[in-house]
Formats: C-alpha cells, sequence, structure tokens
C-alpha cells in the first residue's frame, strides 16, 4: 500500500464509494473510466501494445464527491490490473479479484462481446474467491452475511454489436439481457448443474446487478491504438452518445460502502485496505469480520483521541473560560460535558460498543476530568485572589485617605458580602479569605491607626494656628469696634439733633395746616350754603320754566299755523296774480305784502328756536349743577 493512497483516504471524513472496474487485460478499462468516470485524457495509463499498462490496483488521485439520495458521498475510483495476461497467472488474478470485490461498493465487470457461456465461466473465478471467504467465516450463515457486503455488479460489454432482442424478437434492455443470460437451464446432466451452479451464485451474490453495452469506439484499426489522443469528433457517433447514460446509470449505482451494514468514511478505508491487503500478502483469505474487528478497534482508537480533543475543547470554553462559577454549576457542566462526550464516541465507533471500549472511555473520562479540575481549582482560585487583592486594595486606599474607621469596617464587612454568588460559591473561596484575611485587616488597621494619628497631629497644628490667627483677627476687630463704637455715638446725636428740628418744624406745619383747614371748612360751608340757596333758585326756575313749557309749545303750536296759513295766503296771492293778470303795481304791492309775511314768518321762527334754546340751556345748567358731589 502506498502511503500518499492511504493519507488520501483518511483525508476523507465522509462515507466513501469505492467504484472499481475488473476484466481481462487489454480490453479498455482505464479508457472506460478516463472518458466516462475522469473525463480526461491524462488518466489512468492506456497503450497500444499487447502488453498490459496497469499493474495491481490503481486509484485516481483526486476523489470527487456525488449526492445519492440526499448524502454527498467521497467517490474513490479504482483501476486493476487485467486479467489473463502472460505476465501474471491465476493466483494473483484471484487477489486482483477478491481485494476488488472487498473494497468496492461498485464491481464494474468489463468484458468484450456477448454474454455467452464462457464469459460466465469467466465470473466463475468470483465464484470460488467467494468461496474461499465464505469457508473462513464461523459460527453463522456465512453465505447471507457475506453477500451483504458484496458491491453491486454491473457488466459492461464492449464492442457490443449485436441486436438486443429476445427468441420473440422483441426489443429488450441491457439489464434483461443479463437477467436472461443469467436464467437457469433446463436440464439435470451435471454440465447443466454446474452452469446453473455458477449462474445462482452470481445472482445470490450480487442481488443489485446491471448491465450496459458500448460499440466499438471507431472503425479504423490506427485509430483503436491511439484512442487516447483521438479527437471526440472521430469517434463513432454511437459511441459518444452511449457514454453520457453510461455515466449517469454509474453515478445512479454509486453508494457508500458498508461493512456488516455501517457506512464506511475514508480512515476506515484505509485500515480496511491495510488489513486486506496484508492477509492477502500473506497468502491467508482475509477474513471481514476480522478486518471489521481490526476496523472498530483503530476507529475506537481514533474516537479515543477525538474525544480526548473534545473534551479538552469544550471543556475550555464551557466551564474554564466560563469561571468564576458555583461548586454545583462547575458539577453540572462536567456531568453533561461527560454525557455528550459519551454520545459522541458511541456516534463514532462503528459496530457495537464493547466493555472494552467503555473502560476505555470511562477511564479516559476520569483522568480528563481529574486534569481539568485542578485547572479549575486553580482558575477559581486565581478568580478569588484577585477579587480579594482588589478589595483589600480599595480597604487600604480608603484607609489611607482616612476615610475613617466605621467607613473602614463597613467596606471589610462587604468583601465578601459583596462578592459575586458565583464566586462565593466557588471552590477555595472562603480558604483563600480564611487564610489573607487576619494579615489583610491587620495592615489595614495598621494604616487607618497612622493615618488617624498623622489627622490628629494635624489637625491640632491647624487647630493651633487657626487659634492664633483668631486672637489677632480678635484684636484688631475689638480696636475697630471700638473706633466704630465712637463714630456711631457722634453720628447717633448729630441726627437726633438734625431729629428734633425738624420735629419743631413739623409741630409749625402741622398748627398752620390745622388752621388753613379750618379756614377751608368755613369757606366751603359757605360756598355749601350759596351753592344749594342757588340750587333751589333754579329749581324754582326751572319749575316756571316747567309751567311755561305748555304756553310755550302752544305759541310755538300757533305761530307754526300762522307761517302755515301764511304761505297758503302767498300762494293764493300768486295764483290770482297769474289769474286775473294784475297790473305791475299790483304786483308789487303784491310783493311787498309777500315780502313782510315772509320776514314775519322768518321773526317767528327765530323767536321760537332762541326760546327753546334757551330752555335746553337752563336745563343743562340745572342737571350740571345737580351732578356734581
Amino acid at each position: 500500500m502506498e502511503k500518499e493512497s492511504l493519507e488520501t483516504l483518511r483525508q476523507l471524513d465522509r462515507p466513501v464509494a469505492l467504484l472499481c472496474v475488473c476484466g481481462k487485460y487489454r480490453t479498455g478499462k482505464s479508457y472506460l473510466l478516463d472518458k466516462v468516470m475522469i473525463g480526461t485524457k491524462s488518466g489512468f495509463a492506456v497503450g497500444p501494445t499487447i502488453n498490459p499498462c496497469t499493474q495491481g490496483l490503481w486509484m485516481w488521485k483526486r476523489p470527487f464527491r456525488a449526492t445519492v439520495d440526499g448524502e454527498e458521498l467521497a467517490v474513490v475510483i479504482v483501476d486493476t490490473e487485467g486479467l489473463g495476461s502472460l505476465v501474471g497467472d491465476n493466483n494473483h488474478d484471484s487477489r486482483i479479484v477478491l481485494l476488488s470485490l472487498l473494497l468496492s461498493s461498485l464491481f464494474i465487470y468489463n468484458t468484450v462481446g456477448s454474454i455467452d457461456e464462457a464469459a460466465l465461466n469467466s465470473l466463475s473465478l468470483v465464484v470460488n474467491i467467494a468461496k474461499k471467504i465464505i469457508q473462513e467465516e464461523e459460527g453463522k450463515d456465512a453465505t447471507e452475511e457475506f453477500a451483504k457486503n458484496f458491491p453491486r455488479f454491473m457488466w459492461i460489454l464492449r464492442d457490443f454489436s449485436l441486436q438486443l432482442k429476445d427468441a420473440q424478437g422483441n426489443s429488450m434492455s441491457a439489464r434483461q439481457y443479463l437477467e436472461s443470460a443469467l436464467s437457469l437451464q433446463k436440464g439435470s446432466s451435471e454440465s447443466v448443474e454446474s452452469k446453473n451452479k455458477v449462474r445462482r451464485l452470481l445472482k445470490h451474490f450480487f442481488a443489485e446487478r446491471d448491465c450496459s453495452v458500448l460499440v466499438r469506439p471507431t472503425e479504423n484499426e490506427k485509430d483503436l491504438q491511439r484512442l487516447i489522443t483521438l479527437p471526440e469528433e472521430k469517434l463513432r457517433k454511437e459511441f459518444v452518445d452511449q457514454l453520457g447514460p453510461l455515466k449517469a446509470k454509474i453515478n445512479k449505482r454509486l453508494r457508500a460502502k458498508l461493512v456488516n451494514g455501517r457506512k464506511i468514511n475514508g480512515p476506515m478505508l484505509a485500515e480496511l485496505c491495510v488489513k486486506y491487503a496484508d492477509a492477502i500478502n500473506s497468502d491467508s483469505v482475509p477474513s471481514i469480520d476480522t478486518a471489521w474487528s481490526y476496523v472498530c478497534k483503530a476507529q475506537c482508537e481514533s474516537a479515543l483521541s477525538y474525544i480526548q480533543d473534545l473534551y479538552a475543547s469544550r471543556c475550555n470554553s464551557t466551564i474554564i473560560q466560563k469561571l468564576p462559577l458555583s461548586a454545583a454549576e462547575i458539577k453540572a457542566r462536567f456531568r453533561q460535558l461527560r454525557l455528550d462526550c459519551a454520545a459522541c464516541f458511541k456516534d463514532k465507533l462503528v459496530g457495537t460498543v464493547d466493555h472494552e471500549a467503555e473502560i476505555q472511555l470511562e477511564a479516559l473520562l476520569t483522568s480528563q476530568k481529574r486534569s481539568a479540575m485542578k485547572t479549575v481549582r486553580d482558575k477559581c482560585a486565581d478568580c478569588s485572589a484577585d477579587y480579594l487583592e482588589r478589595k483589600y486594595t480599595e480597604l487600604l486606599e480608603k484607609a489611607k485617605k482616612g476615610a475613617g474607621i466605621s467607613k473602614c469596617a463597613e467596606a471589610a464587612a462587604g468583601i465578601v458580602s459583596g462578592a459575586p454568588a458565583e464566586l462565593q460559591n466557588s471552590p477555595g473561596f472562603f480558604e483563600i479569605f480564611a487564610g489573607e484575611a487576619g494579615m489583610r485587616l491587620m495592615k489595614c488597621a495598621e494604616v487607618m491607626l497612622d493615618g488617624v494619628k498623622g489627622e490628629c497631629e494635624k489637625t491640632l497644628k491647624l487647630m493651633a494656628m487657626r487659634y492664633e490667627c483668631l486672637e489677632k483677627d480678635a484684636v484688631g476687630k475689638r480696636a475697630e469696634l471700638v473706633k466704630n463704637n465712637e463714630m456711631i455715638s457722634r453720628k447717633a446725636a448729630e441726627e437726633r439733633a438734625t431729629f428734633e428740628g425738624k420735629m419743631k418744624i413739623l409741630e409749625k406745619c402741622n398748627a398752620s395746616l390745622t388752621d388753613t383747614v379750618r379756614t377751608l371748612t368755613e369757606k366751603y360751608a359757605e360756598e355749601v350754603a350759596g351753592l344749594k340757596a342757588r340750587i333751589a333758585g333754579l329749581n324754582g326756575e326751572l319749575s316756571t320754566y316747567k309751567g311755561k313749557e305748555p304756553e310755550l309749545n302752544k305759541a310755538l303750536a300757533k305761530k307754526a299755523e300762522e307761517t302755515l296759513a301764511l304761505r297758503e295766503q302767498n300762494a293764493g296771492l300768486r295764483r290770482q296774480l297769474e289769474d286775473k293778470g294784475t297790473t305791475n303795481e299790483e304786483s308789487r304791492r303784491l310783493e311787498t305784502e309777500n315780502a313782510v309775511l315772509r320776514k314775519q314768518l322768518e321773526m317767528a321762527q327765530s323767536h321760537a328756536k332762541e326760546d327753546k334754546a334757551s330752555y335746553q340751556g337752563l336745563m343743562s345748567t340745572i342737571q350740571s349743577m345737580f351732578s356734581r358731589p
């Protein structure tokens, strides 16, 4: 086994599907893989001579990915050395086919021409190999168990030129053609029984089987010798058209490699390769159970290594990085971590978890927990020490700043009660506190006492200096007060004399004002009496005018009637003048009379207006007099 190939397989962390092609040498197996699956001219080696190009089993260096039934698989392609070559023998061919069958999940059998008895007999090698493997399995129905581990089978018929029709001339598929070829022959002779035995075993071991046909790539013999470099347009169109459906059928037939019902990933397949190759190279027939036990053991070791890393990683992320935590929380998280690792270990294992694996897992988890608990205790102790150091430093700073005994005592009492609950309940908190509390508090007390003593001395000095300053201020203030009292006394005497002079002036003014008030009161009384007399006279005149008002109204009415009569008389005279045609002298006389009458009328109106205005003035005067206070 090449180390590079094993390393490639070990990098595949998903289920692996292994496609392997077997068949007679120089029948185009490598060209088929290059053309159909790899799609490159620089894939597996292809040659034009009679000498085989492939020796042993060769894996394509770049596995590709395929999605089958929603699951992503890593597909590994393996080309095999041709069977029946001149440089090999039956033993060598058996090893090639045996390893191909044990490792592959899709076994492609490549032959040239149609399915005939010779082609079926060539598969007897596979049957004989199966018999040898079955004989190694003891204590079980070996045939049934081995058949479950057999790969899917696809027979590819190359250079096929016949028509696919049954005995009645009806068209049939390649798969129906294969089933027809595997149908039991009639008869009971030894020859028929031998043929039927091969058919039964092939149908039993290859329960999932299929068949495809390919025509000859080209009719030109020279082109056949350089197929790998031949452009696609030089190939037969029928051949090119058959390549696409063939690739689709192969991809559809792919599945993950199964051993004892369990899907195999890259590392497991690498272990199987090593175990099978060692058994075959030692000329012994490999046992599936033995190889599977070896894979399970290797997978168990790999799972233990993975769990060791997983435990350390999750312990760091879920516990150590979350510290400080309470002891109960730490215990609960370790318990959950243990359960998660145990479940992950079971998922990583293949087969059943035996007692030995459980013991190994228990020992690993116990060792991991013991180491982790030491780290947790150290980390919790560091967290507690950091917290206490920070609080003691704060307390010491308060003591140095002279916070006072009561405040420092209150701060000291709050060191524990003020700690977060998870820190108080973490391992080692109270042990660290009890071990350092006495020494730290004594140091704080000494600092406090030194601070209090220094403060007292400083305060006394300040008080003495203050007393001296106050004494000096008091002497100065006393002299200033005496001076101020004298000044105030002088000002008070001056203000008293000024006040007495002003009082005398006010008394004189008061007497003068009293006389003035008396005089004004008397004068006011006289004016009031005169006003009352005038009001009485006006009231009498008002009564007189009120008594004359009807007469005046009558006179005004009479004047108005006279005026109206004069107007009518004037109008009548004008009409007479117009009707009688009077002389000029009469006209002048009449006009003169009319003018006299007009003047009389105007005078009457003027007298009436004057009387009315006089009456209204008298009424206004009376009203204004009565409206005064």
